[in-house]
Order: C-alpha cells, then sequence, then structure tokens
C-alpha cells in the first residue's frame, strides 16, 4: 500500500488520489502504527476536500474516528471525529457508512461510559444492518448490546 501512494502511481487513479492513502490509513490503523495511520487519513481528508470527494472524505473522517477510538482519545474527540463522518456520509446517501459511524460511536460509549446515547447510536446502526442485509456487522451490533446490557 505505501508504494500506492508515490505520486508517479497516484496520477493514473482512476478516482482521484485521496482514496488510496484512506486504504493506507486503514492499513496502519489495523498494523496499529497509529501515528502513521493518523497522517496517511489527514492527507486522504485534505486531498479529498482539495479535489472536491465529498465521499472519499466521508471514509476518511471515519477512518480518523477509527483511529481516536483505537488510541483511546478522549470520548468528546471520538465522538466528534464520528459525528463528522456521520453528518458527511448521510449528506451523501452513504447508508453503509452511517451504519458504521453509528456503531463506531456505540462502541466507543460502551467502552468508555456505558452511555445511554451509546444505547441510541446502536440501534440506529443495527437496524440500517439488517434494513441493508448486513449480517456480520449487524450480528457484531448483536454481541456489543449484550455486552452493555
Amino acid at each position: 500500500l505505501e508504494l500506492a501512494v508515490k505520486p508517479e502511481i497516484l496520477q493514473h487513479h482512476p478516482e482521484g488520489s485521496g482514496y488510496p492513502f484512506v486504504w493506507l490509513a486503514d492499513a496502519y490503523l489495523r498494523a496499529a502504527r497509529l501515528s502513521e495511520a493518523r497522517e496517511a487519513a489527514a492527507r486522504a481528508v485534505d486531498i479529498a476536500r482539495q479535489q472536491g470527494e465529498r465521499g472519499h472524505e466521508a471514509w476518511a473522517r471515519f477512518t480518523q474516528a477509527e483511529i481516536e477510538r483505537a488510541d483511546r482519545s478522549p470520548i468528546a474527540s471520538v465522538t466528534s471525529a464520528y459525528e463528522i463522518a456521520l453528518d458527511l456520509a448521510e449528506r451523501g446517501a452513504m447508508r453503509p457508512l452511517a451504519a458504521l459511524c453509528h456503531f463506531g460511536l456505540a462502541s466507543a460509549g460502551v467502552e468508555t461510559e456505558g452511555t445511554k446515547e451509546g444505547s441510541q447510536s446502536f440501534n440506529e446502526a443495527r437496524d440500517a444492518f439488517r434494513v441493508m442485509g448486513m449480517k456480520y456487522w449487524s450480528d457484531q451490533a448483536g454481541r456489543l448490546f449484550e455486552t452493555e446490557c
């Protein structure tokens, strides 16, 4: 993935050059390389905004929220990051991403405070996953609710 974000490769990318940085940020996140993940996600946001790629910006913002959560940032920071991603996803009619944002909000609430707001986000995520036939994520939301209760 690191090779995919070299300038000579990016100029041939059909979807613009922001989205490969989302992939790279996600890969760094999964490898627990949070500093590098944060840099790649910020680059993805910058490029997406410059090129007017609202969908790519939404995914980049979601990835930033996931990084904040993984880094155990303050709940207000995590919540704010998910809400920014959620707003972009909803305005772009990106229902699967919006559901993932709700799931992230619910997970963050359970992990830190067990808040009732997490329950509302949980319900939104679970219902959306079911309607869209996203069984894996619906099951994950069910497990989260069982943990919360």
